[in-house]
């Protein structure tokens, strides 16, 4: 069992203010009409942001969170003007899993919910299994 001080209830509302337009945080153009939206894989980045502001500061030195199940309903669009606010919340931990909640606002209302799961692991462990596993694919 890793000694960390994770508990159900702690959240956190991360705040973004600042897109880039072409990137993967807004939506791929087409005819040039959707740039200037927030991609989904950009409500993601930042809820990896979130979840690592909320969580690293809690788990012991020489360990990390990565992620092992995400599900998000992106439901309205935003513009890269606008501040997109996300609310994480802890609802379970067990064992080495965080079970969080997701909801995502933006000035006009909600734009996203979902839930995740983060394992706290050790990285030299995490890596290791990587190599084991890439040294056993089939000729």
């Amino acid at each position: 069992m890793i000694d960390h001080k994770i508990t159900a209830g702690l959240s956190i509302v991360y705040e973004k203010k600042e897109w880039r337009v072409k990137s993967f945080e807004s939506s791929p153009a087409i005819d040039g009409l959707l740039e200037f939206l927030v991609s989904t894989p950009g409500i993601i980045g930042m809820i990896l942001e979130a979840s690592n502001k909320l969580l690293a500061p809690l788990i012991p030195e020489g360990y990390i969170t990565i992620g092992k199940e995400l599900y998000l309903n992106h439901e309205e669009p935003t513009l890269i003007d606008e501040v997109v606010s996300l609310e994480i919340t802890v609802t379970k931990v067990y064992e080495n899993f965080v079970y969080m909640d997701i909801v995502g606002t933006d000035p006009h209302g909600s734009i996203c919910k979902g839930n995740c799961v983060r394992a706290i692991v050790m990285p030299n462990i995490l890596l290791d299994h990587a190599y084991e596993r890439a040294e056993k694919k089939p000729e």
